[in-house]
């Protein structure tokens, strides 16, 4: 009985681990300069695929939270960016369609009324030449 719970967790502690294994951080650049830092990101190799994101936006170093999308049209991301600005900050929405490195297009709303404000490109970089938050 000892042997089955000893192989029970070994196999649950190597799933844990293999999982966390197939995610990794992405980075990209947008048209504007700002970079954004997703953390985690699940392998969206296949289309319907889904991978919560949670990130920084710098050099605000505003929270992002979203989710991205695999289909057979590329990855559709949407996310929301949290300023931590004085009297609510700069808040955004935005929605983009990219490639698995996030290289892509998309628009952002800043005002609110989900209309869309301002077009963004996005350019995946290497995540260790961000800047320090």
């Amino acid at each position: 009985m000892h042997r089955f719970f000893s192989l029970t967790s070994a196999l649950i502690v190597c799933g844990l681990l293999a999982s966390n294994a197939w995610a990794k951080d992405i980075c990209v650049q947008d048209s504007i300069g700002s970079y954004w830092k997703f953390t985690g990101v699940k392998s969206l190799s296949q289309p319907d695929k889904v991978s919560s994101l949670n990130g920084v936006l710098l050099p605000i170093n505003a929270p992002i939270s979203g989710t991205a999308v695999r289909t057979s049209t590329g990855v559709h991301i949407g996310v929301f960016v949290y300023s931590m600005g004085p009297f609510g900050g700069y808040n955004l929405s935005v929605t983009f369609v990219t490639d698995t490195n996030f290289n892509g297009s998309g628009f952002a709303d800043s005002d609110g009324d989900m209309d869309e404000n301002f077009a963004l490109l996005f350019t995946n970089v290497n995540c260790d030449t961000l800047p320090p938050f």
